[in-house]
């Protein structure tokens, strides 16, 4: 006999229904590690936040990301390379830079989900497409579902700061989400 049907989500909250502590915190432990990474950056006074002149920040370069491929392998089903293509403008020097991408799949009745990270892009105004690894999350105490063949979505988000004739910004852009097929 079948199972009755729930939602995968309760309503009002963004974790799936019978998520575990663990599965909790992974979650946060990450929303904070990508919060606090930004912070860092806008403490160093890397980020433009008002220092500059209103012209200076529209003079900084301009990034553009994009998925453009939309099937993908799923290797062992816990990883997939996502292909992010990165557009961005020349900087005199860089000292900061996020590239992610963030992976979720529904799967019976839960939302397998992973991230992934590569360290750097090349900004020269030229399209490079880079592989960002992605793995499905995994813990020793909850039972988190893995990837499999089908439909998933998608968003990819780079950041790359730096100084341009002397003045310290960020390029930034990130993808909407958008659906790709594991196959």
């Amino acid at each position: 006999m079948r199972p009755p049907h729930r939602r995968p989500y309760r309503r009002g909250h963004l974790l799936p229904t019978g998520s575990s502590t663990a599965e909790r915190e992974d979650l946060m432990a990450k929303r904070l590690r990508y919060l606090s990474g930004l912070a860092a950056l806008a403490a160093a006074g890397v980020c433009i936040l008002g220092a500059g002149t209103a012209e200076a920040a529209t003079s900084f370069g301009s990034m553009d990301a994009a998925i453009l491929r939309h099937r993908v392998r799923l290797q062992a089903k816990v990883l997939v390379n996502i292909p992010l293509t990165v557009t961005c403008a020349p900087l005199d020097s860089t000292n900061g830079t996020l590239v992610e991408v963030d992976v979720e799949q529904g799967t019976d009745g839960l939302v397998a989900r992973g991230s992934g990270s590569i360290p750097s892009v090349v900004c020269d105004n030229t399209a490079h497409t880079y592989q960002v690894p992605v793995l499905a999350r995994w813990s020793d105490t909850a039972q988190l579902p893995a990837f499999h063949r089908g439909k998933a979505i998608v968003q990819g988000t780079a950041v790359v700061c730096g100084t341009l004739a002397g003045t310290s910004g960020c390029e930034s852009d990130t993808t909407a989400w958008q659906q790709i097929t594991f196959r």
